[in-house]
């Protein structure tokens, strides 16, 4: 069992778009969603040291 299992990732509250999906989304909704993203970044990291923060790929393309 990993202890990553009982924690929070990011992850856990990240949405990622495939390529297709993000070519479908206009300026605004993309700004949007990397302000949300931003903002579950920056959540999760004030969790501390009991978090666990995988590394995740997230599409910011214009």
């Amino acid at each position: 069992v990993s202890l990553c299992q009982d924690l929070v990732s990011f992850e856990d509250v990240a949405v990622f778009f495939s390529m297709e999906e993000w070519a479908l989304l206009d300026s605004e909704q993309k700004a949007l969603y990397r302000e949300v993203m931003m903002e579950n970044k920056r959540n999760v990291a004030s969790l501390g040291k009991g978090f666990c923060y995988c590394s995740a790929k997230y599409f910011f393309l214009n």
